[in-house]
């Protein structure tokens, strides 16, 4: 069984190999929509704030909802968006376990495409298990605002609750990490996925649960490491009180600009962690199976 440095680093290794596909796929289903959906909302906000309105949340939004058209062509827009980045998904998963050299994009996307609906149907099973789980908090939250229970004893009752059922989701989640990869490499049903992931996590839960989270920490840093611009530029703006005639003026076009290079970095954080985290586990996956 190879050890955490090793498997990270075969994952690196491969996410240089086929970086340029990565990067294709990311700037065509995820990167230039995202930016054209941005840029819409701040057209459609630029309008308000012209106008002198500062209170994006209690302003804007109900006129969106007031203007029938901008509010569907945001929800349109957003819908676009979930629908390629899901793709973007299926497709990097396809390069990973189907690694081959010199795959095509057009190759990457439809091969991808081909387990749509199964990828599809094992997120809603998965969701209305989490949903199954969490049922008795969302009751007593029911139940709670119903009947106006004392805030102390509600809060308490809550929060013993809430850790309750997250002990089994994490349970879960990490016996079934394995399903996405079995569910396209053996080509199998979304339940016995499931099973499979499980058979092969049994007696070593804490390992998976270990290596995931050593990841994670990993992933986080990264992230971080590239938010840096975007927290000094918070920093700014709350140390910078401006008055209320400028508003008007600074929400314009170079706002966009600097939001335009904020959501780059962001973007190049997840070009990043994205790939790189669905080749860990497949390499992980792959390890397991066949020291099981």
């Amino acid at each position: 069984m190879k050890s955490f440095g090793d498997l990270f680093s075969d994952s690196w290794r491969k996410y240089k190999e086929n970086f340029s596909l990565f990067l294709k796929i990311f700037l065509i289903f995820s990167a230039i929509p995202s930016i054209i959906f941005s840029i819409a909302v701040f057209m459609i906000s630029r309008d308000y704030y012209s106008i002198g309105l500062t209170d994006y949340s209690a302003l804007v939004l109900p006129d969106l909802i007031a203007n029938p058209f901008s509010l569907i062509l945001i929800i349109a827009l957003g819908v676009v968006i979930f629908i390629l980045d899901y793709i973007m998904m299926l497709s990097f998963f396809y390069i990973t376990i189907y690694s081959k050299k010199n795959m095509r994009l057009k190759e990457a996307v439809k091969g991808g495409l081909g387990y749509f609906w199964k990828f599809a149907g094992l997120s809603i099973v998965i969701f209305l298990i989490i949903l199954g789980i969490f049922s008795p908090l969302i009751l007593f939250l029911i139940i709670g605002s119903i009947y106006n229970l004392a805030e102390l004893p509600f809060l308490i009752i809550f929060i013993i609750l809430l850790i309750a059922l997250i002990i089994p989701l994490v349970i879960f989640t990490v016996y079934w990490s394995f399903s996405p990869y079995i569910l396209i490499n053996e080509n199998i049903r979304i339940w016995a996925s499931l099973k499979k992931s499980q058979s092969i996590i049994k007696g070593r839960w804490w390992k998976v649960f270990g290596y995931g989270l050593l990841f994670m920490i990993i992933t986080i840093g990264i992230s971080i490491l590239f938010s840096v611009p975007e927290m000094i530029f918070n920093i700014y703006n709350f140390l910078v009180d401006l008055p209320m005639e400028r508003i008007a003026v600074e929400y314009s076009w170079g706002s966009l600009i600097t939001a335009f290079i904020l959501g780059i970095i962001s973007m190049i954080s997840s070009l990043i962690t994205t790939p790189l985290q669905i080749l860990f586990m497949n390499n992980f996956y792959s390890e397991m199976k066949r020291s099981k």
